[in-house]
């Protein structure tokens, strides 16, 4: 025989049972799961949304359009673009290109120019050097001074030429000029001997004599070739001579 509280426990958990189904089935359940589903269906996929990648070629047609686009707008000269440069142009008032006739008789000029200032301004030293051997030697002195000053006036047109404003330059030519000068005139003295050059003191090498030689000379030199190449510039700003000009590209 079934008691009492046995058949109370079976009831209960029948009709708890039911309740759970009813809960399960009912209308709003049913409703939230389809608004779910629905909205599952509406809300797009990330990977439909994601831009597919650029190819190279694509992103480097790309750039060449924006550089060309820039490149329009500046030469329509759109407002807002400076189109000053940012370096100073300066004018060439040395006038039209020369021709190269044209340019042998500058330096014909040069020469003839550099021949007369170079032999005259290194007269008076010459003639203090050799009046007291021969007139003869300061003469030949002279017209070597002369022709030497009338090729250094032809370098130094080439060196000087337009557009270099290096003093470098300027000043390495009148130095080169004059050691070479000064050192091709030096005699050795009658005591020195050779296969080693021994000239006794002060340096072995060099005696007095021949140091005396080097100053003289020297002296000479860089007088003859610095005032030559004073003479050159003047002669520019003058428009007397016009530096040399290299022949342009175009």
């Amino acid at each position: 025989m079934i008691s009492l509280s046995t058949l109370l426990s079976t009831l209960l958990l029948l009709l708890s049972h039911d309740c759970q189904a009813f809960v399960t089935k009912s209308p709003s359940s049913s409703v939230t799961q389809q608004h779910t589903e629905s909205a599952s269906r509406s809300r797009p996929h990330n990977h439909l949304l994601a831009v597919p990648p650029q190819s190279p070629w694509d992103e480097l047609k790309s750039r060449l359009g924006g550089i060309s686009d820039s490149s329009q707008k500046y030469s329509k000269g759109e407002p807002g673009l400076d189109y000053r440069p940012t370096y100073e142009i300066k004018e060439d008032d040395d006038g039209p290109e020369l021709s190269m006739n044209e340019q042998r008789i500058e330096s014909g000029k040069a020469l003839v120019a550099g021949a007369l200032i170079g032999s005259l301004s290194v007269a008076p030293l010459t003639y203090f050097h050799y009046s007291d051997y021969s007139m003869a030697q300061f003469e030949l002195a002279t017209d070597m001074a002369a022709i030497q000053a009338g090729l250094f006036a032809i370098t130094y047109r080439y060196v000087s030429r337009k557009g270099d404003n290096n003093p470098m330059l300027s000043q390495g030519a009148v130095g080169a000029f004059a050691i070479v000068r000064t050192l091709s005139n030096i005699q050795a003295s009658t005591s020195c001997s050779a296969f080693p050059l021994t000239c006794g003191e002060p340096l072995g090498y060099f005696d007095w004599n021949m140091i005396y030689q080097a100053v003289l000379y020297g002296a000479e030199s860089f007088v003859m070739f610095g005032v030559t190449a004073a003479a050159m510039e003047l002669a520019y700003d003058k428009k007397l001579i016009r530096r040399f000009s290299l022949p342009s590209s175009s």
